[in-house]
């Protein structure tokens, strides 16, 4: 389990994690406490990206009822030997091969910009966000209305901005959470066993 932390202690151990270059997550872990988005509150769950869990991924991401945020770190945009190249891909699909989806309940993000920007290369820089554009463009082609955001969310783990990137993501949560929510059925079977309970 993860214990939730503030922002700025979440910043420290990013900043931490980047000499490692990834945090790995094994099987699904639920994030202590919750996240008020809204009216609403919603609890956190991290799932592994290994193949060996997709079992137990089937099982808890096949609801209607979630919200998926994507990660793909920014350097393997457009480099088919990065082991993370495809992840918004693949991933997209693995859902959408789940069932139906609710308008707005995938999110794609990009982490790891400060590698980008580590180079000095402002051509890489510029190259790297052509290949990011163009596969965000392509995956909400195909998603039909699932993605509704209107850009890949960047998440910038630097101490200066992880308050900013919080605040876009909690926002970019909360518009989904709406657009989701606004279509949500709750089967009368579920409301005589809360009654029972």
């Amino acid at each position: 389990k993860y214990q939730s932390i503030d922002a700025d202690t979440f910043a420290r151990a990013i900043s931490a994690l980047t000499a490692k270059g990834y945090l790995s997550t094994v099987g699904a872990v639920k994030v202590e406490g919750t996240i008020e988005l809204g009216e609403r509150t919603c609890s956190l769950v991290d799932f592994a990206g290994q193949v060996e869990f997709l079992v137990s991924h089937q099982l808890l991401l096949s609801s209607m009822h979630t919200l998926c945020m994507i990660i793909q770190p920014a350097p393997s945009f457009g480099k088919p030997d990065h082991r993370h190249f495809g992840s918004w891909d693949y991933w997209s699909k693995f859902l959408s091969s789940l069932g139906d989806r609710r308008r707005g309940s995938l999110l794609l993000a990009v982490s790891q910009l400060d590698k980008l920007a580590e180079d000095g290369n402002a051509s890489g820089k510029n190259q790297a966000n052509n290949h990011i554009e163009r596969e965000f463009a392509h995956i909400t082609g195909r998603a039909l209305g699932v993605i509704s955001c209107e850009s890949p969310l960047n998440l910038d783990y630097c101490p200066d901005n992880i308050t900013t990137s919080i605040s876009s993501i909690k926002t970019a949560l909360s518009k989904s959470l709406d657009e989701v929510a606004h279509s949500w059925w709750v089967p009368s079977s579920y409301e005589a066993l809360a009654d029972i309970l």
